[in-house]
């Protein structure tokens, strides 16, 4: 694998948050529209269409894309060989995907879920047939492209499903315009890989190519689906236990929240895995990369997921209604794991994974499962607030784990990890004393025009206590940034 420069990496990062911002607006926008327009009844259907449209793509691409990226070396042969792949994995998911669509439908309780299903399989195959080009530009780092075809992706999804649903057709108009978005994104991962970065593709599928790339690629494949199924676990047990109005309401405060958590992690994660590719033969910039990437993610995560917690019974029901109640305890207490999965995960993952250790991360992956699986199935009262508080923990404990293979690797006390970020937990301090004061002698609850002006206040207030406590850091972000 040939070297970047460091000018690719700040262009891809720049693309990427660009990206980032337009999603950071785009989705949240759209989940909220949704919510206003829909019932948490209907909500359901949304749930579980998102939960089968992931699991098929990760089933789709096998951890093969993270194989091509990761290699030091892949030829066009082996490219076109482990689409054809694909391809077959797509036609055998899209039909078995068509068969059990009535059992499904059974089981979550949601009559006209067989036929969104039956619409959701053009989802499945666009992305399974094209996801290889998508991994082939992050390797290439053509992040430019990636990110204006996930903008174009994302806008399209945006306009066409809101207008149809405006129009009255309810979660149809989401599928559809879910459908059309992803059909236009995969047909432009297929003009990007072919015409931007030249890959000539070959009409022919070898084994021989495919197999060697398998042997790393059926262990990120197994961590990813492992991990998937355990993060929506709590999902199908409310499905199938509670009433669909309760796996609305929990979905609509996870889904916003994981989409949060996504939105903040793309600006880097697509790059973190061919960037730690390229520095895992030299330890100490690897360690330093390493570490100065999470530090930078902290000034954001921690301050904006302790925001949310805080002020969640503020600002819920004054944008979605009293019928949303439910989802307030899901703003305030799943907040705190998504600064743990946010700081540790996706980062450490991408470093081991550099470094050909997918076998570490599976076992963690499988561990942690089994845990959390066994209190889930010994645990009687399977309230949704029980099952909230079982998954949060989970997620803490598992990224803690993961987070002290790394710190050994890199040798590292996991504490003086943690004390690392004291700075920005002292600026979140003063955010929160703040909100605690203004809480305890004004009552703004319900008014939203009073409610944001105090979260943007309190925003505010922890970006200047950051320019004070930790100017240095602060300033080198910033002009990171700002470079050209």
């Amino acid at each position: 694998m040939a070297s970047v420069s460091k000018k690719k990496v700040v262009t891809g990062v720049k693309w990427t948050a660009l990206n980032t911002l337009i999603n950071a607006i785009v989705q949240p926008v759209y989940r909220i529209f949704l919510a206003i327009l829909l019932l948490p009844g209907e909500f359901a259907y949304i749930a579980v269409v998102m939960l089968i449209v992931g699991f098929a793509r990760l089933l789709n691409n096998m951890g093969l894309g993270e194989a091509i990226v990761q290699r030091d070396d892949i030829s066009s042969r082996q490219v076109s060989s482990v689409f054809f792949f694909n391809f077959l994995i797509t036609v055998i998911l899209s039909a078995l995907l068509y068969f059990l669509s009535p059992l499904i439908a059974d089981y979550y309780t949601l009559p006209d879920l067989t036929t969104y299903i039956n619409i959701l399989i053009i989802t499945v195959f666009f992305y399974g047939v094209t996801s290889v080009f998508r991994f082939y530009l992050q390797r290439e780092f053509q992040f430019k492209f990636i990110a204006v075809s996930q903008i174009v992706k994302n806008l399209i999804d945006l306009a066409v499903g809101l207008t149809l649903v405006l129009l009255g057709f309810g979660v149809l108009g989401f599928v559809i315009g879910l459908t059309a978005a992803s059909a236009i994104n995969g047909l432009l991962m297929l003009y990007g890989a072919v015409r931007i970065t030249k890959l000539p593709l070959h009409l022919r599928m070898s084994w021989a190519d495919v197999a060697p790339l398998l042997e790393f690629s059926i262990y990120v494949s197994a961590k990813k689906a492992l991990t998937y199924v355990t993060h929506r676990v709590d999902e199908i047990v409310i499905g199938g236990t509670l009433s669909p109005e309760v796996l609305g309401a929990y979905f609509l405060g996870k889904d916003m929240l994981l989409n949060l958590q996504t939105v903040l992690t793309m600006a880097y994660s697509q790059i973190l895995l061919p960037l730690f590719s390229r520095l895992k033969h030299d330890t100490q910039k690897l360690k330093e990369t390493y570490y100065q990437i999470n530090y930078y993610i902290a000034l954001i995560t921690i301050p904006m997921f302790v925001g949310i917690s805080l002020t969640a019974h503020l600002w819920v029901l004054a944008i979605f209604g009293q019928e949303w109640e439910r989802s307030i305890i899901v703003f305030q207490v799943l907040p705190i794991a998504m600064i743990f999965l946010t700081l540790t995960a996706n980062v450490s993952t991408s470093l081991l994974y550099s470094l050909n250790q997918p076998k570490i991360v599976l076992k963690i992956d499988v561990a942690a499962t089994a845990v959390y699986l066994g209190i889930l199935y010994f645990v009687s009262d399977l309230t949704m607030a029980a099952i909230l508080f079982i998954y949060s923990g989970y997620l803490i404990a598992k990224t803690i784990v993961i987070q002290l293979f790394v710190s050994k690797y890199l040798n590292k006390n996991l504490l003086k990890y943690f004390f690392d970020f004291y700075r920005i937990l002292l600026s979140v301090a003063v955010m929160g004393a703040v909100f605690l004061a203004v809480e305890l002698t004004v009552d703004i609850s319900g008014n939203l025009w009073i409610v944001i002006p105090f979260i943007l206040v309190l925003g505010m207030v922890y970006a200047l206590s950051e320019l004070i406590i930790d100017r240095k850091q602060t300033r080198k972000l910033i002009k990171t940034f700002l470079k050209k």
